[in-house]
């Protein structure tokens, strides 16, 4: 029997932005380091690029980091980067509880693929520079406009929304000032929205460590999953079958074989990479997810 958190809910509606200020999952979620079930047993370890690795924001020093955070604040990267994390759980109807702690290891390992295959694929959307890119920028990460106000759409939720993480105390979840100088008169009052006003020696300083905050935007329990959701899962789900099968073809060896199976295991991950990266649409292809399913060692 399919219970409601894997059927399409035409009711359901998650809101946008952060779903809670405390997670018992954050230092659980491991979306880089995967183990890729091919049935219920038999499986393979492999390491996709970490996109979380600079996910704590730096110290600042000048105003214009702070003035970004707070009247532009999804040109910084981690605000982007929050935002994907959202559309690929949230608003998908995909929940923590349901679907990335499953007790079927195939089901499991399908939708930790999903997760992180969804980020990556929306912030190529978005034409986010990522942290290896000679382009990045922590507080004034360029991003495509139109493509961001589609995905909004996608999803039903306002471009307006705040993806700040709120776990620090303080700054809005920008960090907490060490020191800074405040100016007296007349222009300190004309200027108090402009920002801590920073002399050479001061900074921002991290009263905890928030580098697993993006998982407060993960939903908790799932009601049934959303229009965009099942379109986006469906894609995931073509994306699993290629790579895994594209990758034995092309190495002709089975992915699971002791020895040459190493060769297909690093061809699925090329083979992911290339679909990510890709400007054009996902493979066209018809096999079927049991064919996946069912591939064994001989």
């Amino acid at each position: 029997m399919i219970t409601k958190e894997f059927k399409y809910n035409p009711n359901v509606s998650y809101n946008p932005g952060i779903k809670y200020s405390e997670k018992d999952h954050q230092l659980k979620t491991n979306l880089v380091n995967q183990t890729i079930f091919v049935n219920q047993k038999e499986n393979f370890k492999t390491s996709f690029p970490d996109l979380f690795q600079n996910y704590q924001n730096p110290s600042i020093h000048t105003n214009e980091p702070w003035n970004t955070w707070i009247h532009s604040s999804f040109d910084w990267w981690q605000c982007q980067l929050n935002f994907a994390v959202w559309c690929a759980s949230t608003g998908c109807g995909i929940s923590y509880n349901d679907h990335l702690l499953h007790t079927s290891n195939l089901t499991k390992s399908f939708y930790m693929f999903h997760f992180y295959y969804c980020i990556a694929r929306i912030l190529k959307e978005l034409k986010s520079p990522l942290p290896t890119d000679s382009s990045f920028c922590y507080y004034k990460n360029p991003y495509d406009k139109a493509a961001y106000q589609k995905l909004c759409d996608e999803f039903n939720i306002s471009p307006n929304t705040d993806w700040r993480q709120k776990l620090e105390s303080s700054c809005q979840g920008l960090g907490s000032f060490e020191q800074y100088y405040k100016p007296s008169g007349e222009y300190r009052q004309n200027h108090k929205k402009d920002g801590p006003f920073f002399n050479i020696h001061d900074t921002i300083y991290h009263e905890k460590d928030i580098s697993m905050a993006w998982t407060t935007f993960i939903l908790d329990k799932s009601e049934g999953f959303t229009r965009a959701g099942i379109e986006r899962i469906n894609e995931s789900i073509k994306i699993y079958v290629w790579a895994l099968l594209g990758a034995q073809s092309q190495t002709k060896t089975e992915i699971l074989k002791v020895g040459t199976g190493f060769d297909a295991q690093k061809q699925f991950l090329a083979n992911v990479q290339d679909v990510i990266n890709s400007p054009i649409d996902l493979p066209n292809t018809n096999i079927k997810l049991s064919k996946c399913f069912k591939i064994r060692k001989k």
